[in-house]
C-alpha cells in the first residue's frame, strides 16, 4: 500500500433531509442522524468506487475499516456511519475499491507522527530535552551517529530507570492501542487477503507484537561486564565509516536503537554480538560496506547457538528453476518479446520484521570509540531464525500475487492470466 496518507473529504454540509432520499456521489441514499446528533457526518467516496464496494446486512463495507490508516470507531463490528459495516468481504475486492484504498487511506504519515508522540511524551513527561533535529548526512563528510537522540533516550532511561523492555516500545512508538512494533504493517486487511494462507496467524501475530522466539535457557549467556565490552572483528575498525553510515540510516528509520554504554549496563538480558564489514563490489568502501552482524560468535555461546531450532517456522522455497522455467514459458509464448528480470536488493525488505522486545535484547552490538551500545530492532541478516520467518511473509506475499493479473491490476488491461 501507498505510504502517502490522505484523509478523506467531507461534504461541505453534514445536514440532511430525513424526509427524503437522496443519491450522493457514493451512490447511496443519504442517511439521517436523528436520534444520533454525535454521529459522524457523512462520508464521500467516488460514484465509481460506492457503486461496487461489497455490502452485507444492508451496510456498505467501512473502507477505513480495511485501510492502513484504520475506523475511528471504537466498536468492531459497527462505524461511525450508520450506513456503513464493519466486517470481512466474501469476495474478492474490486480493482477500483483496492485502489482507492491505497490511494486515499494505505499512508503511514499519521502512524509516524504518532510515534514521534509517544517519544516527546515520555520524554517531557522524565523532564528530558527532546533531541533536536539532526541535520541530514552530507556524504562527503564522516558519518556520525544521531548523537541527540543518544543521549535524549540514554537520559530518559537514567532518570526513569527504564528495563530494556520499557525503552524499546517507547522508541517505536508502541501504545496499548497500537502495540505493532512496525507501524508500515497493518494487520486487519490481512484477517481476509490471507483467508486460506496456512501461516496467517503466524503473519497477524508477528505483525501485532512482533517476532517471537523462545532460546534456549544455556548459551548466549555471558557477563554483563564482558558483553558490553566485546570488541568487534577488525574489519569494522577498518571500514567504521561505512558501518556508522548503516547504524545512522537504521537510527533515522528506526531499525537501530542507540544508547550510551552505561546506560546498556543497566540491563541484564542484553547480549552484544561483534559487528564485522564486508566491501561490496559495487561501492566505495570507505563510505558504504556490507554490515556483518556476526552473530555466530563466540562459538558454543552465540545468540544461533541459543536459538531454538524447533521454535522456527518451516522453511520452504522455491528452487531456482522456477524462474528459468517461467522465462521458457515467457519466450515460447512471445518469442520476439525481451523477457528481463527485475534486479533489486532485499537489504530494505530485511528491516521490515521487528522483533519482540525480548528478541530484540539478543540482537546488540557496540561501538567502543563512540561509547554506544546498538540494538537492532529488526530481524538480522545473522540470525538463523530470520530466513524461517522472513520466508512466512514472503509466501504470504506470493500468496496474494498469484491470485492477480495483469487485468486486476491494471485498468484497461485485457491480460487476465495469472501470475
Amino acid at each position: 500500500m501507498s505510504r502517502q496518507r490522505m484523509r478523506m473529504q467531507l461534504p461541505s454540509s453534514a445536514s440532511v433531509d430525513a424526509g427524503r432520499s437522496n443519491v450522493q456521489a457514493t451512490g447511496l441514499p443519504t442517511r439521517s442522524v436523528r436520534g444520533n446528533p454525535k454521529e459522524a457526518p457523512k462520508r464521500q467516496v467516488p460514484t465509481e468506487v460506492g457503486l461496487v464496494t461489497p455490502r452485507q446486512g444492508g451496510k456498505q463495507l467501512c473502507l477505513r475499516f480495511i485501510s492502513a490508516r484504520g475506523c475511528p470507531s471504537a466498536s468492531a463490528d459497527r462505524c461511525t456511519h450508520s450506513f456503513l459495516g464493519h466486517f470481512v468481504p466474501t469476495t474478492k475486492l474490486d480493482p477500483v475499491v483496492k485502489a482507492h484504498v491505497q490511494d486515499k487511506l494505505g499512508g503511514l504519515q499519521a502512524a509516524e507522527t504518532s510515534v514521534r508522540a509517544v517519544r516527546t511524551a515520555a520524554f517531557l513527561a522524565a523532564g528530558v530535552q527532546p533531541p533536536a533535529s539532526s541535520p541530514p548526512v552530507d556524504p562527503h563528510d564522516d558519518y556520525q551517529l544521531d548523537v541527540e537522540a543518544q543521549r535524549a533516550l540514554s537520559e530518559l532511561v537514567r532518570r526513569s530507570n527504564l528495563s530494556l523492555a520499557d525503552t524499546i516500545p517507547v522508541w517505536r512508538g508502541q501504545t496499548a492501542t497500537d502495540p505493532r512494533p512496525n507501524k508500515a504493517l497493518c494487520p486487519d486487511p490481512l484477517e481476509w487477503l490471507l483467508v486460506g494462507y496456512e501461516q496467517q496467524s503466524l503473519v497477524l501475530e508477528s505483525i501485532r507484537t512482533g517476532i517471537q522466539h523462545c532460546f534456549h535457557p544455556h548459551g548466549a549467556v555471558i557477563s554483563r561486564g564482558q558483553d558490553i565490552e566485546r570488541s568487534n572483528h577488525k574489519s569494522a575498525a577498518v571500514l567504521e565509516n561505512s558501518l556508522l553510515h548503516s547504524i545512522r540510516d537504521g537510527q533515522d528509520l528506526g531499525t537501530y536503537m542507540v544508547v550510551d554504554k552505561d546506560v546498556a549496563t543497566r540491563w541484564p538480558a542484553i547480549c552484544i554480538s561483534p559487528f564485522g564489514c564486508v566491501p561490496k563490489a559495487d561501492a566505495d568502501p570507505r563510505t558504504e560496506a556490507r554490515v556483518i552482524h556476526d552473530l555466530s560468535f563466540p562459538r558454543g555461546a552465540s545468540v544461533n547457538d541459543a536459538s531454538n531450532k524447533a521454535d522456527l517456522p518451516p522453511l520452504s522455497y522455491e528452487h531456482v528453476a522456477a524462474l528459468a522455467r517461467r522465462i521458457e514459458s515467457i519466450k515460447v509464448r512471445n518469442p520476439h518479446a525481451a523477457v528481463k528480470i527485475k534486479r533489486g536488493d532485499v537489504k530494505a525488505a530485511f528491516r521490515n520484521l521487528f522483533g519482540h522486545v525480548d528478541v530484540c535484547a539478543k540482537f546488540a552490538g557496540s561501538l567502543p570509540r563512540q561509547g554506544a551500545v546498538v540494538v537492532d530492532l529488526a530481524l538480522p541478516f545473522g540470525w538463523t531464525g530470520s530466513p524461517a520467518h522472513y520466508g512466512v511473509f514472503g509466501g504470504a506475499i506470493t500468496f496474494l500475487v498469484r491470485r492477480e493479473s495483469p487485468a486486476t491490476l491494471v485498468p484497461g488491461s485485457s491480460d487476465r492470466e495469472r501470475f
